[in-house]
């Protein structure tokens, strides 16, 4: 079976007053369908720039990233987001929920994007959001949760749709330790009941016992996690 994710020679730069600040130097990965990847490395090291183009949000200086066979960097940008649509789930630091509308209106977003009807979408993420347990808030707006319950909600919505990857970006970092085990916890589960691939960025060398494979992040570069780092 294709992997998931191939990733080759990927450079990127932007400038800096009159040089330019290099923070991805030829970074290659492959990532198979259902593992679960961390990438670990200090603020500043460049996983969110490594994020962005993974998601093709934003274009290399060269190198190639490729989805499910698919030459990502490739498509006219209209198909790029049609296929981001279909193919990614996003769980941010910051969980970008939608303040006017309630839990299960959030979730139900990617759903009705996609064309589900709106019927089916309010049954699949009510279900969704019952088995993260929070049956009991879907009709709460994001102001009156928890900044646990609004991070369960963020990830209700990105996986809501059944993606291929999800990409996570520091998803527990605005979280006390608790909520960000439980916060881990809750992903594995997800990536284990319905093979959704995870690739989770990360300062925090702790996380890195939920994945299957761990990298580092040093000079635009990603090599083995190796324990002597943590």
């Amino acid at each position: 079976m294709a992997p998931v994710l191939e990733v080759h020679d990927l450079h990127k730069s932007y400038p800096w007053g009159e040089d330019r600040l290099h923070i991805l130097r030829g970074l290659d990965l492959i990532v198979e369908r259902g593992a679960r990847i961390g990438i670990l490395g200090p603020s500043g090291s460049g996983k969110s720039t490594l994020l962005h183009l993974l998601a093709g949000l934003d274009l290399p200086d060269r190198g190639s990233v490729t989805v499910l066979q698919r030459d990502l960097l490739g498509m006219p940008e209209e198909a790029r987001i049609l296929f981001r649509r279909q193919h990614y789930g996003f769980v941010f630091q910051f969980h970008h929920l939608m303040p006017d509308l309630t839990a299960l209106e959030n979730v139900m977003l990617p759903l009705l994007l996609l064309g589900i009807a709106e019927g089916e979408a309010r049954e699949r993420s009510a279900e969704l959001l019952k088995e993260l347990g929070l049956g009991e808030r879907l009709h709460h707006l994001p102001g009156v949760l928890s900044g646990g319950e609004q991070q369960r909600v963020a990830l209700a919505r990105a996986v809501i749709h059944q993606p291929t990857l999800v990409l996570a970006d520091e998803p527990t970092g605005n979280l006390d330790r608790r909520n960000s085990l439980h916060l881990m916890e809750y992903l594995v589960a997800l990536n284990e009941t319905h093979g959704t691939t995870l690739l989770l960025v990360t300062h925090n060398p702790e996380l890195q016992r939920f994945m299957h494979h761990n990298f580092r992040l040093e000079d635009g570069r990603l090599t083995p996690w190796e324990p002597s780092h943590a």
